[in-house]
């Protein structure tokens, strides 16, 4: 994975040490080639994946890297469609993740992404350290409650779409 700071800028290439170190670490997947470090941004996935420089511990980077990943891996997996009409059918959206009002798939999709993003740390972090992350931020409360206090059965939900990532 290529890391690379938008503006060359002190703390942007301070967070690219850090996600260098991290993915090395952690063996993180990686479904994208690039990643980008900007200062002031919100990190997103899509066009391209870029991370901010705001302060937090080094696990919620790690956490947040990971969580925009797995946007990639959800959207060039080819039972997204599927999985996301069954899931219509049994969740409704809560209204936290379609801000804009451009993606009306939101909700579902970070379904997908909030559970595959716990099911990774899970592999790679204690319990503890799991908990503190989401204590620091919780980017979708509600959601990520859920998929918390509901785990095996989110699992269960996206096995049979092959929705749940596994290496």
């Amino acid at each position: 994975m290529n890391f690379s700071a938008k503006n060359n800028l002190p703390e942007e290439l301070e967070r690219v040490q850090l996600l260098e170190s991290l993915v090395i670490k952690y063996k993180i997947p990686e479904f994208t080639s690039g990643v980008t470090v900007e200062k002031g941004v919100i990190p997103h996935s899509h066009p391209i994946l870029t991370m901010s420089t705001r302060k937090q511990s080094d696990l919620s980077v790690l956490k947040t890297l990971i969580h925009e990943q797995f946007h990639w891996w959800a959207s060039d997996h080819p039972n997204k469609r599927r999985c996301f009409e069954y899931l219509k059918t049994k969740y409704e959206d809560d209204g936290e993740h379609n801000k804009s009002g451009k993606h009306p798939d939101s909700y579902w999709g970070h379904v997908i992404v909030c559970f595959n993003t716990r099911n990774y740390l899970r592999k790679i972090l204690t319990e503890p350290e799991i908990e503190a992350i989401y204590e620091e931020a919780i980017t979708y409360k509600t959601l990520e409650q859920k998929i918390a206090d509901n785990f095996e059965h989110f699992k269960s939900e996206l096995e049979p779409f092959g929705m749940v990532y596994n290496d």
